[in-house]
């Protein structure tokens, strides 16, 4: 550090990772395999941690799990760092929770429906399209 840059302009590239997330992502693995007990116990370490005040109105452990015990508990941990939407894209959850959303900032009546085979990609940008010969090809639902 330079004193001359803040962290998006530097030239190191710093990862971020949150402790929390990889706890997370441990317990939704586990679950998908099939241990319950495992994603269990990675669960109520997030909730424990979270909830230590004891005043949160929530138990801070849960006895059995679901998949939406952990869908819950990431949306929640994760809240406002940028995660939701990839999240909802790989439980295959997005059309539900992303559909009818009037966007107030972009005009009247604006509403945004997600499209299933296509808002699972970002858009490639034409300018790599083009500088690419023919080696890119623009997803299907953006073409």
């Amino acid at each position: 550090w330079n004193g001359r840059t803040n962290d998006n302009e530097g030239p190191m590239n710093v990862r971020w990772i949150r402790y929390a997330d990889v706890v997370l992502m441990a317990a939704e693995a586990a679950y998908m395999a099939g241990d319950k007990p495992k994603a269990l116990t990675y669960i109520n370490q997030i909730r424990k941690r979270a909830r230590m005040s004891g005043n949160t109105g929530y138990p801070e452990d849960l006895t059995d799990i679901s998949f939406e015990d952990i869908v819950h508990e990431r949306r929640l941990e994760l809240a406002m760092e940028g995660w939701r939407f990839f999240d909802l894209v790989r439980w295959r959850l997005a059309k539900k929770y992303i559909s009818g959303i009037t966007l107030a900032a972009l005009g009247e009546g604006y509403v945004v429906d997600f499209e299933e085979g296509k808002h699972e990609f970002f858009p490639i940008p034409y300018n790599e399209i083009q500088l690419s010969k023919g080696a890119l090809v623009q997803y299907k639902g953006w073409q």
